[in-house]
C-alpha cells in the first residue's frame, strides 16, 4: 500500500510539472518564467523534507519527480544572465607576429578561434548565425581551448592548459566527475593572460536562477549568476564576454575563480545565513595552489556542502 501511494504521488507530481511547463510556454516574459521556476524549485524543497529518509538518503520516488525539473528549465527564454556583446564582428584583425602587442595577438587569435567555432557550429545546426552571441557554448570548452592552444604553440607562445574541476580536484567526486571546464593561462611579452572563449555558456538563465540552489539533486547554479553579484566580477566577466580575455592580475584571477569555487557550492553552504553573501575567503595564491594540484576547496570546506545536495535544507 505505501508503494501503490507513492506510485500515486509520483504521478501526481509529473502531472502538477507539466502543468508548469505549460505556464512556462505561455509565460509573456522572462520575469514571469522566473516566477513559475522559483514555484518550482520551493515545490521540490518542500517535497524532498518529506520523501528523505538519514539513512537511505533521498527516496527514489523524488528521484523520479526532480529529474524533469532540468526539462522545465529548456523552457526558459534564450536569454543571457549578463548580455555584453562580444567583439566577433569586429573586422580588424593583425597578422600574428612577436611584434605585435600582447592584446593585438591574442585578439586575432580569439577572432580566429570564434570564427572556426562559429562554422562549426553552424554546420551541424544548419543556421548561419553571425556571431557566438546567440549560441549555447555548453560542452564547447574543449574544442575552444585547444583551438587556442593550437595557435599559441604554432607561434612559440608560452601557455599553461586549465582544466577546471569541481571542487579544484583531479578526478573530482563532486558532481559525478562534470561541471569540467577548459581554458588558457598566456605568458607574452612578460605578462600573463586567461583565454576563455567560450565562457559565455555559463550565463544562460536556465542555469543561473538563484532560487534553484537547494533543490536536492540538482546540480546548483552556473558560474553566471555569482559573477553578476559585485562589480569586481561583473568587471572580470564582461571582459572575457566581449574579448575572450582577460590580462591577469591577483584581484582578477580571484574574481575568475571565485565564481567557480561559489558554483560547487550547494544550498547547504547557507544554512546558518540569513542573507547569504555568496562570497570566498580564497586568495590569488590559494587558488594558484589549487592549480597546481597542490591544494583544493574540499580541504576548507564541509563535504556536505559542495557538490549535489543529497538531502533537504529542512532536515
Amino acid at each position: 500500500m505505501e508503494s501503490q501511494k507513492n506510485i500515486s504521488i509520483v504521478h501526481f507530481y509529473r502531472a502538477l510539472l507539466e502543468k508548469y511547463r505549460f505556464f512556462l510556454f505561455h509565460a509573456k516574459g522572462i520575469e514571469e518564467q522566473e516566477r513559475i521556476m522559483n514555484e518550482v524549485y520551493q515545490l521540490m524543497k518542500d517535497l524532498a523534507s518529506k520523501m528523505y529518509d538519514e539513512k537511505k538518503g533521498m527516496s527514489n520516488y523524488y528521484r523520479s519527480i526532480v529529474q524533469y525539473v532540468p526539462t522545465l528549465e529548456d523552457n526558459l527564454f534564450s536569454y543571457s544572465l549578463f548580455p555584453v556583446v562580444s567583439n566577433q564582428e569586429k573586422k580588424e584583425t593583425y597578422p600574428i607576429s612577436s611584434a605585435l602587442s600582447s592584446e593585438n595577438v591574442l585578439f586575432s587569435i580569439v577572432q580566429a578561434v570564434r570564427e572556426i567555432l562559429l562554422t562549426k557550429l553552424n554546420e551541424k545546426s544548419g543556421k548561419n548565425e553571425k556571431s557566438l552571441d546567440s549560441i549555447d557554448l555548453a560542452g564547447y570548452c574543449p574544442f575552444a581551448a585547444e583551438s587556442v592552444e593550437q595557435f599559441l604553440k604554432a607561434f612559440s607562445i608560452k601557455y599553461k592548459s586549465i582544466l577546471l574541476e569541481p571542487g579544484f580536484i583531479k578526478d573530482s567526486p563532486l558532481f559525478e566527475n562534470k561541471k569540467k571546464h577548459r581554458c588558457t593561462l598566456v605568458q607574452f611579452h612578460d605578462e600573463l593572460y586567461l583565454v576563455d572563449v567560450s565562457y559565455s555558456q555559463f550565463f544562460w538563465i536556465k542555469n543561473n536562477l538563484i532560487q534553484r540552489l537547494g533543490v536536492p539533486l540538482l546540480y546548483g547554479c552556473s558560474v553566471g549568476v555569482y559573477m553578476t553579484m559585485t562589480e569586481e566580477r561583473k568587471r572580470v566577466a564582461a571582459t572575457l564576454l566581449r574579448d575572450g580575455f582577460v590580462k591577469v592580475t591577483p584581484e582578477v584571477l580571484k574574481h575568475y575563480l571565485d565564481g567557480f569555487a561559489l558554483s560547487y557550492r550547494n544550498g547547504l553552504a547557507y544554512l546558518k545565513e540569513d542573507n547569504p553573501s555568496y562570497t570566498t575567503s580564497y586568495t590569488a595564491n590559494d587558488y594558484l595552489r589549487f592549480l597546481y594540484g597542490t591544494d583544493n576547496q574540499m580541504c576548507y570546506e564541509d563535504e556536505l556542502t559542495l557538490g549535489i545536495q543529497k538531502r533537504p535544507l529542512s532536515y
